[in-house]
């Protein structure tokens, strides 16, 4: 190869061999050019505004649709949409989370990459002199090429001089590097936070499918899959119902209940503060009633669906009643000389031995105490009771039932699987609205042009569509056998739990009225059909029935007897009086529904809904990294900013460019290959780095003096 050629003088190298210099035989050069020698080079590039524009979307908008997707669907307002979410929805929802998923994996993948290629546009400027007051090196220079802020060898070396392998330290720190570094490690530490800190949980949401009442509207595609678990009986229907079918029921249930199997109506109120429990004492471990205690617990009720009844994604709520009963001793002054109201129940049976009852419960008989409104609200009853005479014990009570009727909610998927507490109002936002918190809705007779009504506050049966030929779709009440009113309507439960202990189709009434004693003590002690009689257990009145005699006068002394033990055990304590007004309470209820469910009785149904994935992450979490989130975007916006503040002679700080520094430095300067020396380093960290701009003028030799071309070039070092 010639060792000379033709070029201009300015550019053209001193070639010589010397192989003593390296350990590879190679050209050395003399070479004085500087980098650049055209205006042009120096210019604004636009590849870091295409990988701002590129990476800041993959970074903000699949963060942002998970911060919505943790408290409802894109297209929802909620997960817990009571109205069901149709199928598109879910399919919708459902590629959205495979999306994120695959940008998230994406976005991780290109994090370091992007940030480190911005950052070492940054670098360019950075070592570019700017001002007076700039300091680089070459040794800074050739790190910040190396991109070193994602290297720990070179921040290991640029560790500050007082920490360990300092005899391997070169000057290599710089400002530079180290924010840099710091900025790479918040960028990069946000994947696996955000895998941390973020979680995917399935959760159950109301499909439209489950939705029965939108089922007549969305009929493509429409498969109900809710299924009826009962119904409610609604309030104008419980005001109609006679007295006579309540109370036949309830004798049977006061006659056969018995205290240690728990009824199936009877629900615990979950703000009460005793639980359910088991009868230790039998073999058969059956849960107790509420009753077999001396002072029975009122944190009870009773409603039409049995206890622990779920209507999985649906909310639906159902009446609910409890009575509370208070017993106190009296002095015979107190009781009433006459007892009040206007159609008052009254009792007086008189025995041998001068046994006397009387009994007084004041009010209207026949008349419902209570409002046709689904709010809450009570009514409170009160009983006087004397009994007296030779062979009994003198009492006096007087026994105040309290009694609450609302509706409460069912348990379902949003209250976790348990019933709600008493609402004090009943809230619905529209008789025909689409969109509610519940799934209530009237029975089937109430739809008008295939529209579903929702039950209000209070609703008449007079404002059935068709009425009053509606009515012909009610099946009629049922007679009872010697009524004697047939059309009275129920009173308040302690009026009807008197009636039916002591009214005129009772047996004690029947016994009473009875002028052969012994054919009446004969029927109490046989019949079985004395109340309580189970829960007192059968030998309550053995003894009395084992001295019946067949003399009237005697066995009228046997059933004064009985009267009286009765009445003691029945008004000395709460137990009995409350079992009875629960029963008068479940019979209403459930006589309404049994006689109503195919005419206006509210239809209680149940969904099993469906499971979707949803993003899960606490406040915290969310706090956490939104905040690095937005640390990040605002240290990419002063990035972008400090590119652009000067025009730059390269793109990046790559093997080019630093190609193109080290050839415009002084021969010898950059160490050969082989072993370095630490001098050989420390005469690196001494060399200023900076990159600066010479103003040139060359004269051309067969031009005149007037004839001047001035170039721009850079330099290392450059003013």
């Amino acid at each position: 190869m010639s060792a000379t050629q033709d070029c201009p003088e300015r550019t053209c190298p001193n070639e010589k061999v010397d192989s003593s210099d390296t350990l590879i035989t190679r050209h050395r050069r003399d070479y004085t050019a500087p980098l650049a020698t055209e205006a042009s080079t120096l210019r604004y590039r636009s590849r870091a505004l295409w990988l701002l524009g590129l990476y800041v979307p993959l970074l903000v908008i699949p963060w942002v649709l998970t911060c919505i997707l943790v408290y409802h669907p894109i297209d929802r307002a909620t997960y817990y949409d009571q109205s069901g979410l149709h199928k598109d929805s879910l399919k919708l929802h459902q590629r959205m989370m495979n999306a994120l998923s695959v940008v998230f994996s994406v976005t991780g993948l290109v994090t370091v990459p992007i940030i480190s290629a911005i950052l070492s546009e940054a670098a360019v400027v950075y070592a570019q002199k700017r001002r007076e007051t700039q300091s680089v090196n070459i040794r800074q220079l050739f790190a910040l090429a190396d991109r070193g802020w994602s290297s720990l060898a070179i921040l290991r070396d640029a560790l500050p001089t007082w920490t360990s392998h300092s005899n391997r330290r070169a000057d290599v720190s710089s400002r530079f590097l180290w924010l840099a570094a710091l900025f790479l490690l918040i960028c990069g530490i946000q994947q696996p936070l955000r895998e941390a800190l973020v979680s995917k949980q399935s959760t159950r949401v109301m499909t439209s499918n489950d939705n029965f009442a939108s089922g007549f509207r969305v009929t493509y595609n429409f498969k109900d899959q809710s299924k009826i678990l009962g119904f409610d009986a609604e309030p104008y229907d419980i005001a109609r119902i006679p007295e006579d079918i309540v109370t036949q029921d309830l004798m049977n249930s006061l006659a056969t209940f018995n205290g240690y199997e728990y009824p199936p109506h009877l629900w615990q109120d979950p703000s009460g503060l005793r639980p359910y429990y088991l009868d230790t004492t039998s073999t058969s471990l059956k849960r107790q009633g509420p009753w077999t205690a001396r002072q029975p617990w009122n944190d009870y009720f009773v409603a039409a669906l049995p206890n622990a009844t779920m209507t999985g994604v649906l909310r639906q709520r159902v009446m609910r009643l409890n009575s509370t009963v208070v017993c106190l001793n009296i002095a015979r002054s107190d009781f009433p000389s006459s007892c009040a109201g206007e159609d008052p129940f009254v009792v007086s049976i008189s025995r041998a031995r001068q046994t006397e009852i009387r009994l007084c419960v004041p009010g209207r008989r026949g008349a419902f105490p209570w409002q046709l409104t689904r709010n809450m609200q009570n009514i409170t009853e009160d009983v006087y009771m004397d009994l007296s005479g030779a062979n009994s014990t003198n009492l006096i009570r007087r026994c105040t039932v309290h009694t609450v009727r609302g509706y409460f909610e069912l348990g379902n998927y949003r209250n976790g699987e348990t019933h709600g507490p008493l609402l004090e109002r009943w809230e619905e936002p529209d008789r025909f609205a689409a969109q509610s918190e519940y799934n209530d809705w009237l029975s089937p007779k109430w739809q008008q042009t295939d529209r579903w009504r929702r039950p209000s506050a209070e609703d008449k049966i007079t404002d059935l569509p068709g009425w009053p030929k509606s009515l012909a779709y009610q099946t009629p009440w049922s007679p009872v056998p010697a009524s004697n009113n047939p059309n009275r309507t129920m009173s308040g439960p302690l009026m009807t739990s008197m009636i039916a202990m002591f009214g005129e189709r009772s047996l004690l009434a029947t016994a009473n009225s009875s002028t052969n004693a012994t054919d009446a003590a004969s029927q109490i002690c046989t019949s079985g059909r004395m109340p309580f009689s189970i829960f007192d257990g059968y030998d309550k009145y053995e003894k009395q029935c084992a001295n019946l005699t067949g003399s009237n006068d005697q066995d009228d002394e046997v059933l004064a007897s009985i009267l009286s033990k009765f009445m003691v055990t029945t008004f000395n304590n709460t137990q009995h009086i409350s079992a009875s007004v629960y029963f008068a309470n479940q019979a209403m209820l459930l006589q309404t529904v049994q006689n109503t469910q195919d005419f206006t009785a509210r239809q209680i149904r149940s969904a099993p809904g469906g499971y979707i994935q949803r993003p899960v992450v606490t406040m915290y979490g969310l706090v956490i990294i939104s905040a690095l989130m937005f640390i990040q975007l605002t240290g990419l916006a002063y990035l972008v900013w400090y590119i652009y503040q000067v025009p730059t002679w390269t793109a990046l700080l790559d093997a080019m460019a630093i190609a193109r520094i080290a050839n415009s430095l002084d021969k010898g300067t950059i160490p050969a290959i082989g072993s370095v020396t630490k001098q050989e380093l420390d005469q690196l960290g001494e060399m200023n780095g900076l990159i600066g701009v010479v103003d040139s003028v060359h004269m051309d030799e067969e031009t005149d003096d007037s004839s001047l071309k001035r170039e721009i070039e850079l330099g290392l070092g450059a003013p």
